[in-house]
């Protein structure tokens, strides 16, 4: 007896979720080096050294939508 692979007839469309934004830093405006960067911000919204510096200090506040302001990254 022998099995036939279905068949797939017609047109698809691949949908992939863009990173365009996800080129830079939300929070300093830097760009993203390298995959734990990209993981930081997919997961947090800021490259990994604002996570480092400004979310784990201030996580209740970050979680309410608070981020430093551009005098406080300078």
């Amino acid at each position: 007896m022998t099995h036939k692979l279905p068949s797939f007839k017609g047109s698809y469309r691949l949908i992939v979720d863009s990173t365009a934004n996800a080129c830079e830093c939300a929070v300093c405006g830097f760009v993203l080096r390298d995959d734990k960067d990209m993981a930081s911000y997919f997961d947090k919204g800021a490259c990994t050294e604002c996570v480092d510096t400004y979310y784990y200090p201030n996580a209740d506040k970050w979680q309410m939508g608070w981020r430093p302001n551009k005098e406080e990254i300078k």
